[in-house]
């Protein structure tokens, strides 16, 4: 079985802790900031931008995010949305050490853990609201957490995250590191931030060919990752108590998107890589990453049959030795396949054979 794999660059004292819920009309006494910078903080979605004409990586487009910023202390600053269009926030804050977390394209479920649409204005650990000569700093969001511990030990990605994703096809993105926020050398007031967003899963997609009279007799295809892990710690960890189970996709009606050969000679030819329907395969599935236990089979549907056959694929024979380290995170997998019967009427899926001048990592 072949698979092309697509590595994504990742070019995205004493207060009281509490838990911010609601948006406040009380404005205690404002405090003027001393030194604040004119912040752009620049989030870089991988690949979105790679290929203007294709659909292959659009579910790593930056849809919608946030950006929450607290300082060296893990005490929140300031944050807001991120303007979708030019994948930027911008916000006064003061220079120096940041931990900055961005959370882009995240269901409800989770993005509803982090931070709350509210236009609100912007306070110190205080509670004294901020100003820029003499007006009121906003911000359009507010925080779940004031402290970025409290923010840390809250998070996790789920099934249910995983069960989004799969279902609008939109990749959560997310940055969670320390950065230095210094003013820029032509501007002492203003500082420009580049921010690296990473996707926490894996994906695979299925293509297959076949000839003209066989497409019909697909009805459905499947992926499924066994032996999987179905919940992630915010560091990306593996819970402690969390024990693995089986990722599961499976599509109907695929035979428009199977790819037709015109002659049983071409089936057993190098593939003409132009006529693959890249950005649209027969099946997609997303997943946590894994490691070398997890099994990734494929499924297919036959016309008549209520049960799929599946296919084991060998990953560690698909990668060069000691490569394959399970499924990671922020790749894709491509997984192309030929369908055709055997003399007595089997169905035999076998691998492509791809040309060895054909510039892409086959794993």
């Amino acid at each position: 079985m072949l698979q092309k794999l697509h590595d994504i660059l990742i070019v995205a004292g004493g207060v009281m802790a509490t838990m911010l819920t609601a948006c406040s009309s009380e404005e205690p006494l404002a405090e003027e900031p001393k030194g604040d910078l004119f912040v752009t903080i620049e989030a870089r979605s991988p690949r979105a931008s790679e290929d203007a004409t294709s659909d292959v990586h659009s579910d790593l487009t930056l849809q919608e995010g946030i950006v929450l910023i607290y300082d060296e202390n893990g005490v929140y600053e300031g944050g807001d949305r991120i303007d979708a269009d030019k994948r930027v926030a911008s916000l006064r804050i003061p220079e120096g050490q940041k931990h900055i977390v961005v959370l882009a394209n995240a269901p409800k479920i989770l993005r509803d853990r982090v931070a709350i649409d509210c236009h609100t204005p912007i306070t110190d650990e205080y509670g004294n609201v901020k100003t820029y000569k003499g007006d009121t700093v906003w911000s359009n969001i507010k925080p779940m957490y004031r402290y970025y511990a409290e923010l840390k030990s809250s998070l996790s990605f789920s099934d249910k995250v995983l069960q989004s994703v799969q279902s609008s096809h939109r990749m959560v993105l997310i940055h969670d590191n320390i950065v230095n926020v210094a003013a820029d050398e032509e501007d002492s007031k203003t500082s420009y931030v580049e921010i690296p967003l990473a996707p926490p899963m894996a994906r695979v997609d299925l293509h297959a060919r076949c000839l003209p009279s066989e497409t019909s007799r697909i009805a459905g295809a499947a992926i499924r990752v066994s032996k999987a892990y179905t919940k992630l710690n915010w560091d990306l960890s593996y819970p402690n108590d969390e024990t693995t189970n089986t990722v599961e996709v499976k599509f109907a009606d695929v035979s428009d998107k199977m790819t037709p050969v015109v002659t049983e000679n071409e089936l057993f030819s190098d593939w003409i890589l132009e006529n693959v329907k890249e950005d649209s395969p027969i099946a997609s599935l997303y997943t946590y990453y894994t490691d070398t236990n997890a099994v990734l089979e494929i499924g297919l549907l036959f016309k008549g049959s209520v049960e799929y056959d599946w296919y084991p694929i060998q990953m560690s024979e698909l990668l060069k030795p000691g490569e394959y380290k399970g499924l990671e995170a922020g790749h894709l997998y491509q997984i192309f396949i030929t369908i055709y019967p055997d003399k007595v009427g089997h169905i035999i899926v076998d691998p492509w054979v791809v040309p060895s001048n054909l510039e892409f990592t086959i794993g």
